[in-house]
C-alpha cells in the first residue's frame, strides 16, 4: 500500500487533531444511545411501578440535575485549561496516543452497560470478546491457536486492567513472574503430595519424571536442582500423566496438590521445607522497565533476586554477557525462572535479541539448565502486524523494520509468555493490557481456584491472573478496533508504518541539525548506519548526513517512494521502533563543543521544562526527558558522552526524548515546524546556559 493510502487510511481512524470526523463521531455515539434505550425498554416490566420521577419533574430532580451540569462545565473546563494534550500530533512525550474511533465507541458502547468480566454471567458478551482478543493477539504474536482448545500446547491469552493491581504496564510483568514463579515450584507441590504418608504414596513409588539430560528418574529421588530445571512442557503434562497413567483424578489431586503449592505455602516455606539453598533468579537486560523491580517485590521473589545483564551500545541485552551470566549459573547450580526480553524498551525502543537468547536456551537446556523465557512486547508487541511473506516479498521501496529486528519479532512463536499492551501500540484506551502464553495450560498456574493445571476453557475468565474485577469495555474496545482496523500489514501494519515514518524523519532531522557554522550541537542516542559500520570514519558519516539532507527530508512522500536508495537509509536509521533519546550541547566562543556534563544536564533540563506538559501553555510542542545512569547503562552511556563530546565528569546524563504515535506527524511541512521551534528554544536555553557558566567562571 503505497505511503498516501496509509496516510488516507490512518486518517479515517482517528478524530483528527482539530476533531475533523466528529460529525461521524456524533453519529455513531447516537446510535449507541438509540441502542441502549432499547436495551433498557427490553428490559422493562410494564407491570413494575414508575421508578424515575422525570414525568413529575419534581424539585429534588431538577435540584440534582442543576448539581451536575455545574460539575460537569467545571470538570471540562478543567480538562481544556490543564489536561495533556496526547490527542494533538504535538504531544511527543510518551507511549501514549489518542485512540481510534472504534476503540472509543467499543469502550463507550460496553461502559454504559458496565459489564464486569471477571465471570461469564457478569459480562456474557464482553467474556467472549476478550476470549476472541486473547486469541487474535496470539496469532498476532506468532503462537499457535486452537480455536477449541483441546490440543494441548495451544495458546491462551487474555486482557488485564483496573482492580487492586494498577492497570498500567507495572501489572502485566506482576502476573508473568507468578507464572514462572508457580512455574518452578509446582513439581515440589506435587512432590508433597506423594509423600509416603498420603493417599497418592503408591504413585510417588512409580511416578517417573525426564530429566533434561533426557533420561527418566523417580520424582521423590530428585534434587531441588533437577525439580527447578524440569522442562516446561514436563510440567505442564503432570496432571495429564497422573490422570492416564495412575487414575488420579482431578479432584483428588487438587486437594492433594493444593497444600503445598507456592499460592499455598509461599516461597520461603517451600524453601525451608525442601532444603533449597538457593532460590531462582531473573535475568533481564539492565535497560528493563522501572515495573519489573517492583514486580519482583509484589511476586514475592524479592527485586534482589533480579540479574541485570549488561548491555551493548545499542542497548540491546548483551549476548555474551548474558553466555557468562548462565555459565556462571549452571557452575553454581543456580537456578533461575526466566529470562526476560524487551521488545521496545520504553526509554530508548530497543528490542532485545530474541533470536539469539532462543538459541542460547536450547544450548544451556542440553546441559542441564532449564528457564523460561518471556517476552515484555508492552510496547512493541502490534509492531508485528507489519510482519508478512506477503510484506516482505514486496516491501522493497516503502516503510519496515530493519532485518535483525524482523528476526527477533519471527523468534516470537517460541517464548513462553508475551506482555502486550493494546493501550499502547494498539491505540486503544486505557485500561487494555494483555498477557499471551504459548501453552495456553500455564494460565492455570495463576489462578486462584481450582483447578490448578487443567485442559479445557473455563467460564470464568478472572480466574487466571491476580485480578478479579475488570471492565468488559476494554474488551469491547480492543475487539472493535481489531475487527475495523485488522491485525496484519494493510490495517495495524500501515498505521505503525506511518508512525515509524513520523519518527524516523524526525530522528533525521536531528542527526543532521549539527554543524561547524551552528552554535549547538545535537546528537541522537541511535547511531547513524555509518556510525554503526566497522569504520566510523567523519568522512562517511558526514556523507551520509549530506545524503540524509538531499534525498530524505523536504522530499514528498512520493519522491521518497520512488527512491529506494533514501527508503533503504531510512529504513535503517533511529531506534528499531518509534521512539528516540538525544541530548543537545552547545558550542563555545572557540567553535569547540563544551565537555561538561554538568553544564550538558543543565541545558538539556531547560529544554525539557520548556516542552513539558507542566509548561502547557508556553510549550510549542510536548516532549520528554530521563536520565541515563552510569550504573544501568555501562559502557554504553560512556561511549554516547564521547559522541556528545563530554569527557568532563562522570555524573548520570539527562536525556530527551520523544515517541511520534500520531499518523499526522510525518507530513514535511509538519516536521519542518516542529524542527524550527526546537531549534529556536535550543539557542535560547544554550545562550542562558554559556551567560550563566561564563558568569559564575568570571566570579570564581
Amino acid at each position: 500500500m503505497p505511503l498516501d493510502r496509509d496516510y488516507e487510511t490512518a486518517s479515517a481512524l482517528f478524530l483528527g487533531p482539530t476533531g475533523e470526523s466528529m460529525d461521524f463521531f456524533r453519529r455513531c455515539l447516537a446510535d449507541i444511545l438509540g441502542s441502549h434505550q432499547t436495551i433498557r425498554l427490553e428490559r422493562h416490566n410494564p407491570a413494575d411501578p414508575v421508578h424515575h420521577p422525570l414525568a413529575l419533574q419534581s424539585d429534588g430532580l431538577l435540584e440534582v440535575r442543576g448539581r451536575i451540569s455545574a460539575r460537569l462545565h467545571e470538570l471540562l473546563m478543567m480538562l481544556q485549561e490543564g489536561s495533556s494534550p496526547i490527542v494533538s500530533p504535538r504531544y511527543l512525550a510518551h507511549v501514549c496516543c489518542e485512540p481510534t474511533l472504534p476503540s472509543i465507541l467499543g469502550y463507550f458502547a460496553v461502559m454504559l452497560l458496565n459489564q464486569n468480566n471477571c465471570i461469564r454471567s457478569l459480562g456474557p458478551v464482553t467474556a467472549e470478546l476478550e476470549t476472541i482478543v486473547g486469541h487474535q493477539l496470539c496469532r498476532m504474536l506468532g503462537f499457535t491457536v486452537d480455536p477449541d482448545l483441546k490440543h494441548g500446547l495451544a495458546a491462551w491469552g487474555h486482557l488485564v486492567g483496573g482492580g487492586t493491581i494498577a492497570n498500567l504496564e507495572a501489572l502485566l510483568p506482576c502476573l508473568s513472574l507468578f507464572l514462572v514463579r508457580n512455574l518452578k515450584f509446582y513439581p515440589f507441590a506435587v512432590l508433597g503430595a506423594l509423600r509416603d504418608d498420603g493417599p497418592l504414596a503408591s504413585v510417588g513409588r512409580a511416578f517417573r519424571m525426564r530429566t533434561r539430560s533426557g533420561k527418566y528418574r523417580l520424582l521423590r529421588e530428585m534434587a531441588p536442582w533437577d525439580l527447578f530445571n524440569l522442562g516446561i512442557t514436563d510440567v505442564l503434562d503432570i496432571p495429564t500423566r497422573l490422570r492416564n497413567e495412575f487414575g488420579v483424578s482431578k479432584e483428588v489431586l487438587d486437594s492433594e496438590v493444593d497444600p503445598h503449592t507456592c499460592q499455598s505455602l509461599g516461597m520461603f516455606q517451600l524453601a525451608k521445607r525442601w532444603n533449597m539453598d538457593r532460590l531462582p533468579k531473573l535475568l533481564i537486560a539492565s535497560s528493563r522497565h522501572y515495573s519489573w523491580p517492583k514486580s519482583a517485590a509484589f511476586a514475592g521473589i524479592g527485586s534482589k533476586n533480579i540479574i541485570n545483564v549488561d548491555v551493548d551500545n545499542d542497548v540491546k541485552m548483551s549476548i555474551s554477557h548474558l553466555r557468562t551470566i548462565l555459565e556462571e549459573c549452571l557452575e553454581s547450580k543456580q537456578p533461575i525462572y526466566a529470562i526476560v526480553a524487551t521488545i521496545g524498551t520504553s526509554q530508548e525502543g530497543a528490542v532485545d535479541p530474541v533470536h539469539d537468547i532462543i538459541e542460547l536456551r536450547k544450548e544451556f537446556a542440553a546441559k542441564g539448565l532449564s528457564f523460561a523465557i518471556h517476552a515484555d512486547a508492552a510496547w512493541g508487541g502490534y509492531f508485528a502486524t507489519m510482519m508478512s511473506q506477503e510484506f516482505a516479498a514486496n516491501a522493497g521501496s516503502t516503510i519496515r523494520l530493519r532485518k535483525e529486528t524482523e528476526r527477533n519479532f519471527a523468534s516470537l512463536k517460541d517464548v513462553d509468555s508475551i506482555t502486550v499492551d493494546p493501550h499502547k501500540s494498539g491505540y486503544v484506551l486505557y485500561p487494555a493490557g494483555g498477557l499471551c502464553y504459548r501453552d495456553g495450560r500455564t494460565r492455570y498456574l495463576v489462578t486462584w481456584s481450582a483447578p490448578y493445571i487443567e485442559e479445557g476453557l473455563s467460564n470464568h475468565i478472572g480466574w487466571f491472573g491476580v485480578e478479579g474485577s475488570k471492565p468488559g469495555a476494554s474488551a469491547a474496545a480492543v475487539w472493535l478496533s481489531h475487527e475495523v482496523i485488522g491485525l496484519n500489514v494493510h490495517g495495524y501494519g500501515a498505521l505503525h508504518r506511518r508512525a515509524l515514518l513520523g519518527g524516523r524523519l524526525l530522528y533525521c532531522h536531528l542527526a543532521t541539525m549539527s554543524g561547524d557554522q551552528v552554535p549547538f550541537i545535537v546528537v541522537p542516542f541511535n547511531r547513524l548506519p555509518s556510525q554503526r559500520s566497522d569504520d566510523p570514519c567523519e568522512t562517511r558519516i558526514r556523507t551520509e548526513q549530506q545524503f540524509i539532507r538531499h534525498r530524505i527530508l523536504g522530499v514528498s512522500e512520493a519522491q521518497l517512494e520512488a527512491d529506494s536508495d533514501a527508503v533503504a537509509l531510512l529504513n535503517s536509521v533511529g531506534s528499531e521502533l518509534n521512539l528516540n533519546p538525544f541530548v543537545c550541547n552547545f558550542r563555545l566562543a572557540d567553535g569547540s563543543a563544551n565537555t561538561s556534563v554538568r553544564l550538558s544536564n543543565s541545558l538539556n533540563e531547560r529544554i525539557a521544562a520548556r516542552l513539558s506538559v507542566e509548561n502547557l501553555a508556553g510549550s510549542p510542542f510536548i516532549m520528554s526527558s530521563t536520565t541515563f545512569t552510569q550504573r544501568e547503562y555501562g559502557n554504553c552511556l560512556t561511549t554516547f558522552k564521547r559522541r556528545i563530546g563530554l569527557t568532563e565528569g562522570d555524573e548520570n546524563l539527562v536525556v530527551l526524548k520523544y515517541t511520534v504515535m500520531s499518523p499526522f506527524s510525518s507530513q514535511p511541512a509538519f516536521m519542518d515546524n516542529i524542527i524550527g521551534d526546537l531549534r529556536k528554544v535550543l539557542i535560547e536555553e544554550a545562550a542562558f546556559v554559556i551567560n550563566t557558566s561564563v558568569s559564575i567562571a568570571s566570579r570564581l
